[in-house]
């Protein structure tokens, strides 16, 4: 089992921007990560170096277990998302579409530092998960 502590990501609310862009006389919406959000990334892609993980390949199986900075009321998706995308850019992981179960555990954080610690297993052989796209064919 590997064990990670991250930072508290930024929520998926203020992980991306929606920057309009012009393209001649069409107006178009360009999606691009916030400052916060590239910051988390940056700060997770440390981790990972630090850690020495090579990239895990095939099914696995991830725990969460989010520390709140404080007790307002958090929608723990808005926080999956962003970690995730982040794990996925640090190479930590293969794609996150390989993660097969994940459940998390929400807790206000004692000393107000939000953090997240992730415990990821690599599934039996057995279990199998479809390449992206793969489902698209016959």
């Amino acid at each position: 089992m590997i064990e990670l502590e991250l930072p508290y990501p930024p929520s998926a609310n203020h992980y991306w921007r929606h920057v309009p862009t012009r393209k001649g006389r069409k107006m178009f919406v360009t999606v691009k990560l916030s400052a916060e959000g590239r910051k988390f990334t940056e700060d997770v892609a440390r981790v990972v170096m630090a850690s020495g993980v090579k990239t895990i390949t095939g099914a696995i199986a991830i725990k969460l277990y989010v520390y709140c900075p404080d007790a307002r009321r958090r929608d723990i998706d808005n926080i999956r998302k962003p970690l995730y995308d982040a794990l996925s850019k640090a190479g930590f992981w293969e794609d996150d579409s390989f993660i097969v179960c994940d459940p998390a555990f929400k807790y206000k954080a004692a000393d107000g530092m939000g953090r997240v610690v992730v415990k990821v297993q690599q599934m039996d052989k057995g279990v199998t998960v479809a390449k992206a796209g793969a489902w698209l064919k016959g």
